[in-house]
């Protein structure tokens, strides 16, 4: 029997797109990484959401208001990744389930404060059991040194990329 060698051929490009953090097998690349380590703690805790009732996006602002009462509904969407308009809708939902409670503010009508009703406050706790867990789980083989430079090197991307000049569309 006859065995062949397959022989690897290299795009010409290849050597001019090289540098820190990319590879030739885009598998092997920090965005792509990146992208697949986001895409499958997000699958996981949006099966965790939908296990209390609630969507990902609820989840999310749920989480954001366990950490401060009573934000501003703008802010609110700002903090959870949701566009204001979806997050109205959203607000409805957890309001006609008896998790969040919204007020005019005193000082500028146009402004409302959300807030975690007592049932919301009950709700938050296992979302945010939800959140530790799906942290645990993602982490349990990496060592508290290795966990550390990889959120320092994050926020690193996060403040290069955020501090880059927008390019016009």
């Amino acid at each position: 029997m006859k065995t062949t060698t397959a022989v690897k051929r290299s795009h010409p490009l290849r050597a001019a797109i090289t540098g820190p953090g990319f590879d030739e097998d885009a598998r092997n690349s920090l965005g792509y990484l990146l992208r697949k380590a986001n895409r499958l703690m997000l699958s996981e805790f949006e099966r965790k959401m939908q296990s209390l009732g609630l969507s990902m996006a609820q989840g999310f602002a749920l989480r954001d208001l366990a950490r401060e009462d009573g934000l501003y509904q703008k802010d609110l969407a700002n903090r959870s990744g949701a566009h204001e308009n979806t997050m109205v809708t959203m607000l409805d939902a957890l309001e006609d389930a008896g998790l969040v409670l919204r007020t005019r503010s005193k000082d500028d009508r146009r402004k409302t404060h959300v807030y975690l009703s007592a049932k919301g406050q009950k709700m938050c706790e296992a979302v945010l059991v939800h959140c530790r867990d799906s942290a645990i789980d993602a982490l349990h083989s990496v060592n508290d040194e290795d966990i550390a430079t990889t959120l320092r090197v994050l926020k690193t991307i996060i403040t290069n990329m955020d501090t880059q000049p927008e390019t016009p569309s």
